[in-house]
């Protein structure tokens, strides 16, 4: 051995392909890796994926965290499932392995492993080769995210929810290599169900089931199409309206339109771009009246131009644009000025709905408690209350008497109410203290029960009996 050739040459060592399946069923080794921080944070405002793969049936569970500290808690509980899962067959969960990372070498994973009697096994450091099945399935999901994004024309906050999608779908679609089944049915020695599978970023129309409607208002919200629940049988979709993901089984999804569809970008794309187009067709214009006069020289002739001047020196104050105080502005500033007024015009007209719901949410509370208790927690149904207890002091509804020894005390209840406008909008919270007259006992507490509207048989017998008296 020369060692100046190893000082000078000496490459990292090479890893040897395996082409059997060491493990012989479900559970007997785990990979796990952690991904992340991804620069854009999900809509749930996670930044981490935490991933673990089953060795045998290649199975995949994703859990996205917050942070790298999260990774033992998704861990434990992932574990619990899985077991819980499993504990019909009687198999559980024999080794783990992962790299040298912090958030998996630690006390906590040291005890909950030698409590479970897991063996924990790690990577030689900087050596991703010995732990390959979970960073190739790692590129798999990342790969996959990032086509169904940009094919969808989705943002790219929705990274979370693609990859989600994506995991479904290979646990249940793609083949165990050297098998001809799927993950799922591996795992769970049945064959999956396929037919609820839907195209991420599909248009869909959601059902509006959760709120007041009026007449002619219209029963669905667009949406698109994210994913599957884990804990339920329903679709998981963005509502464009009220800019929140829900989940849901009341929607139809158009699968057909993907293939032909642009891709949706956001306004302050369109606006760059369609900014970016005047510039490029200005220029063009420049090139092509600057290529013109290069390449026929000779037919260039005089123009004489007649009639009025053609530069004024005077204007009149309407043909000014912008304030005369102002000064002067280069063409950058002004652009700038005109493009962030656009900006704001635009966005006001596209979202006047949802400013006026804003307008209303902003004095008003969305939800009803139940109970006086929940009630004091929320400053505007605690103003609710107080203007009822103003309006009875006001009318004098109430005085204070002594208490009598044979009759009982009927007591009182608190009823919270939303008002809604025609729209659905919530505009007021009503409060009402109302009597609980279910409480009395007839014979102890009253004798007679008296309706206050006049029934129809009592009006005709009045009348009949002044035709008589007149009579």
């Amino acid at each position: 051995m020369c060692e100046g050739c190893k000082l000078g040459k000496q490459t990292h060592s090479s890893h040897r392909v395996t082409n059997y399946v060491s493990t012989s069923q479900p559970l007997d080794l785990m990979h796990m890796d952690l991904v992340g921080p991804v620069q854009t944070k999900s809509l749930g405002g996670k930044k981490y994926m935490l991933v673990l793969v089953d060795d045998f049936s290649r199975f995949t569970w994703v859990k996205f965290l917050c942070e790298k500290s999260d990774a033992f808690d998704n861990f434990q509980n992932l574990c619990k499932m899985i077991s819980n899962e499993q504990y019909s067959s009687n198999k559980c969960i024999v080794r783990l392995r992962t790299d040298h990372g912090t958030e998996f070498e630690n006390a906590s994973f040291d005890e909950f492993c030698n409590d479970m009697g897991i063996k924990h096994e790690f990577s030689a450091p900087i050596t991703p080769q010995q732990n390959g099945v979970v960073e190739r399935k790692n590129r798999v999901l990342i790969e996959m995210g990032r086509v169904m994004l940009n094919s969808a024309g989705l943002a790219h906050t929705f990274w979370a929810e693609a990859i989600s999608n994506a995991c479904y779908t290979i646990n249940r679609v793609i083949f165990r290599p050297g098998t001809e089944k799927t993950p799922y049915e591996v795992l769970k020695g049945k064959k999956p169900n396929v037919s609820h599978l839907r195209v991420f970023g599909s248009p869909c129309y959601i059902y509006r089931d959760r709120e007041y409607l009026a007449k002619f208002d219209a029963k669905s919200d667009k949406g698109v199409f994210l994913g599957y629940s884990l804990n339920s049988r329903a679709y998981r979709v963005y509502n464009k309206r009220t800019c929140s993901v829900m989940e849901t089984i009341n929607v139809s999804i158009d699968d057909s339109i993907v293939l032909s569809h642009t891709p949706c970008i956001s306004f302050d794309q369109v606006l760059f771009e369609r900014e970016k187009d005047d510039d490029v067709a200005a220029e063009g214009q420049e090139d092509e009246e600057a290529s013109e006069g290069i390449d026929d020289t000779s037919a260039i002739q005089p123009v004489y131009r007649t009639g009025q001047q053609q530069v004024h020196k005077d204007h009149s104050s309407s043909d000014i644009i912008g304030d005369v105080n102002d000064g002067l502005k280069t063409r950058r500033q002004a652009k700038r000025v005109v493009s962030n007024l656009s900006i704001l015009s635009c966005f006001i007209a596209k979202h006047q709905e949802d400013i006026s719901i804003i307008t209303f949410y902003g004095f008003v509370s969305v939800i009803e408690p139940k109970n006086a208790k929940e009630a004091l927690c929320d400053v505007n149904w605690i103003n609710a209350m107080q203007d009822e207890l103003s309006q009875f002091a006001r009318n004098d509804v109430w005085f204070l008497v002594p208490r009598p020894d044979s009759s009982n005390v009927i007591g009182t209840k608190w009823i919270f109410k939303n008002k809604s406008d025609e729209k659905g909008q919530i505009t007021r919270n009503k409060a009402r203290l109302v009597a609980q007259g279910y409480s009395q006992v007839e014979g102890l507490d009253f004798d007679e029960t008296f309706a206050p509207v006049a029934r129809l048989e009592s009006c005709v017998f009045k009348w009949c009996s002044s035709r008589r008296s007149v009579c």
